[in-house]
């Protein structure tokens, strides 16, 4: 059987490239959040590639990136 490449390294291989769409409605948001809230600008932002990895098949295990779902989720219900 094949060995599995890791994560990590089949990034340095591939070295994927995340391409937005600057008029889509969430990234024009995200471009806001940058100076009214910097964090939260944070974790959307690395939630959003995640998501991208996720989509493209560069993700063996998904749980890898609950991390940082938790922490955004944590982040948008404070005022809540």
């Amino acid at each position: 059987m094949g060995q599995k490449i890791p994560e990590h390294t089949r990034y340095s291989l591939l070295q994927p490239t995340l391409e937005i769409n600057p008029s889509h409605p969430v990234i024009v948001k995200l471009n806001k959040l940058r100076t009214s809230n910097p964090e939260l600008a944070s974790l959307v932002s690395k939630q959003l590639f995640s998501n991208a990895l996720v989509i493209a098949g560069l993700v063996d295990d998904p749980r890898t990136i609950v991390t940082n779902m938790n922490a955004l989720l944590e982040k948008a219900l404070e005022k809540h």
